[in-house]
Order: C-alpha cells, then structure tokens, then sequence
C-alpha cells in the first residue's frame, strides 16, 4: 500500500489566521504524508517540502504576505496614532514655587498623572534612577483589561530599552495602585486617584526623573482643545494598540482602518479644535502637516524593517519607502530565481527529449538505408536464384 498526501484545509484565511508548527494552535492547514503503517509526518512542520508549487504556496502564506501584512498594519497603527496620541507630561509635587524653596525633610516629591481619559493600550511612561547603583531604568506601563494576557513581553512596545509591565485597569483604582506598588516592590509608591495618579520618590531607592502617559483621543471628541485628534479609527472605534486574549488591535489594521466619520460629517472639525478657535486658526492643521511629514517614530521590528535592538526610527514617509523598497527587492529576488530555475528546467526538458524522443530527420534516413539494403538484399537473391536455374538446367 502507498503513501498519501493530505491537506487539512482550514476556514477562510483572514489577518487574524496563523499556521504554527502546534496543530493545536495553528489556523491554517499543513501538508501530511500519511504512512501505510498508520504513522503519518507533518510535511509543513518537517520543512520538507523545499521546492515547487506548494513550497512556494507555504512559503507567500506563512511567511512573505505575514510580513506584508504587519508592515501594512504598522503603517496604518503608526499613521493613526501619529495623529490621535496625546502625550501629557506628569506635574511636580510640590508645586514649585517663586523664588525656588527646597521641601521640607520628609516631603513626598514626585510627579502627578491623570489617567482619566487612558484606554487598552495606552502607556504611563516612568525614568528613575536607583540610588544604590545610579542605574537610570525606562519603565513602560501599559493599560491591559483583559488580565489573561499579563504578563506582557517587552516586544509590547517598539522601543528596545524599556520594561513594559502590564497593568490591569479593569480592577479599579484600588486594584491599579496594588499592582502598581507590588510591581515596583517599594522602590517607586503610588498613591491617589484615577484622576491625580501620584508617583511618589523613595530617596532610600529611586529618584524619579520622568513621568508621562500617551492618551489616545476619542473619535467623539473632536474640539475638546486637543490639537490631537481621531482622524482615522478602527472600524468606528479608536486604535490605542490595546492587546487582548484575541491578539493585538493592530493585526489586520490596515484592512479596517477608515476616516473618521464625525470629520465626514463636519470637516470644520479639521481646524476648530476648541469653542474658541478664531478663523484661520492654523494650530491643528500645522500639528498634523508636521506629524504625517516630518514627526519621527520608532517602529515594531515585526515590521521586518531594523530589529528588535534596533528598530528603525524615522518618519511616515521613509518607513513607507523602507518597506515598499523592501519588498519590491524581494519580488525581484524571487524573478530572478524563477528565471534561474526555468533555465535550468528548460535545459533539462531539452536534454529528456534529445534522449528519449523521435527525431524525425535521424528516423527517416535510417528507414532510406533500410529500405536501399533491402533493394540491395533482393537483387543479390534474384542473382543467386538465377545462378540456380542456370545450374539446374545444365544437367
């Protein structure tokens, strides 16, 4: 009995479907090689399909249109947080004062943060400095509600010299400031309210350098004084990377990404940003001309553009020619290996037929000799039955 080859098709491929060497969590189907034995090998699993149509075929799907797709998706991600991402610097505590005065020993000193307008995604930024090795550490807190996917990887945001720690807003503030302070273990507290969020020092620890959170703006809210505003949304809602059991808000972006339908509806939104914005108000439409042209931006290295320790930073425009560059490279890579390989099969196309096939011109020479050494062989016979006549005739 023979070996058979099997496919285990699967549903419709969308972003979201994805093969992976474990059948259990794999979308997409693989190649198996069923043996007579019972046993059977996952051909796509193995890598041992290396050639041809189907090698070509896994290839485009598990390799070459994912890594299209994330650029795609990181384009979009990136082209609509450029616009809607409002980046709020936390305030000192104690507020300074005029002329300058240094707390009182004991003072709590920090900075204080409003998380209020915070959705899945969004990040509180934290520098400090460890008193004991002066080691300044880069700390990224992301808001997560769905507790299943904690902890988070570093790779959760693009920059390569930050710790990203998942926080879970879904708890309330009570469960907020207790993840928050079992986090950092005394070094850095945290106190107060989802509106005035403290971050506190702890000179036996840590000084804190820095503190801010990136807030992305609602679709609704289109003149609430923000120059930041929605301009593009993620089927309706607003995009803030917010990662979840499901995935990654940004997996299959591109594909959903629309203009805002408020500023299709009132395209005044575009300038006036406040009640107050005076005719010819040039504040929002500037911030938007810098940041889609000139804004720079550090990008995912599942992008396939830098790496995870380098990823590579720069604007809208040149991360598109980057990508675009990239895969136009590719497509001629690959021209020129099937080029390569059509040479090769043509050459031994020709070299089978010169082997085994019928060359007309040989056949029909070796059918003329055939037939003249016929011709000869039958003269040869009529002479010696001729001779024999002659001979039986003498006597």
């Amino acid at each position: 009995e023979a070996a058979t080859l099997r496919f285990n098709a699967q549903g419709t491929v969308s972003a979201n479907t994805t093969w992976n060497a474990d059948s259990s969590k794999s979308t997409l189907g693989s190649v198996t090689l069923d043996l007579p034995n019972g046993g059977s090998v996952d051909l796509t699993a193995a890598g041992a399909i290396k050639s041809g149509t189907i090698a070509a075929y896994t290839e485009l799907r598990d390799k070459t249109l994912v890594e299209a797709q994330n650029q795609l998706d990181q384009f979009a991600a990136s082209i609509s947080s450029a616009l809607s991402d409002t980046t709020q610097a936390g305030k000192v505590f104690p507020v300074p004062t005029t002329p300058p005065t240094t707390p009182a020993p004991g003072t709590p000193t920090g900075f204080t943060l409003d998380l209020t307008d915070m959705k899945p995604g969004n990040v509180i930024h934290l520098t400090y400095t460890d008193t004991a090795t002066n080691t300044q550490h880069q700390i990224s807190l992301m808001n997560v509600n769905d507790p299943s996917v904690l902890p988070l990887s570093n790779a959760a945001t693009a920059d390569p010299n930050d710790k990203v720690i998942g926080i879970d807003f879904s708890q309330g503030m009570a469960g907020i400031l207790s993840q928050l302070n079992g986090a950092f273990a005394g070094e850095v507290n945290f106190s107060g309210t989802m509106g005035a969020l403290k971050v506190v020092n702890n000179p036996n620890y840590a000084n804190i350098n820095a503190a801010s959170v990136t807030i992305t703006q609602s679709p609704n809210t289109l003149s609430n004084g923000a120059k930041e505003l929605s301009l593009f949304t993620d089927n309706g809602a607003a995009y803030s990377g917010a990662i979840s059991a499901s995935g990654s808000q940004i997996t299959g972006l591109a594909g959903r990404l629309s203009v805002n339908t408020g500023l299709i509806n009132d395209p005044t939104k575009l300038v006036v940003y406040d009640t107050n914005t005076l005719a010819g108000d040039t504040t929002r439409s500037s911030f938007m001309l810098n940041q889609l042209t000139n804004a720079s931006f550090t990008y995912g290295a599942q992008a396939g553009v830098g790496s995870a320790s380098s990823p590579f930073k720069g604007n809208l425009l040149s991360f598109m020619r980057q990508f675009v560059s990239q895969q136009g490279a590719a497509a001629e890579s690959a021209k020129q290996l099937a080029d390569g390989q059509n040479v090769v099969l043509n050459t031994l196309d020709k070299k089978m037929a010169d082997t085994s096939g019928v060359n007309m011109d040989d056949e029909m020479a070796h059918l003329l000799a055939l037939q003249n050494a016929y011709s000869a062989n039958a003269r040869v016979m009529s002479t010696v039955n001729d001779l024999y006549k002659s001979l039986m005739q003498a006597f």
